[in-house]
């Protein structure tokens, strides 16, 4: 997933203070995605 942060942060949450991947949520966990199955750049 890319874009700007608010988008980020609605489609499959932010990433992490120490900018690693950080826990799924949003649109893509309510969609039963995992944080095996997300990337966000």
């Amino acid at each position: 997933v890319c874009g700007p942060p608010g988008m980020m942060k609605h489609i499959s949450g932010e990433k992490a203070k120490d900018w690693t991947q950080g826990e799924v949520s949003g649109i893509l966990k309510e969609a039963g995605y995992t944080e095996q199955m997300v990337y966000k750049f």
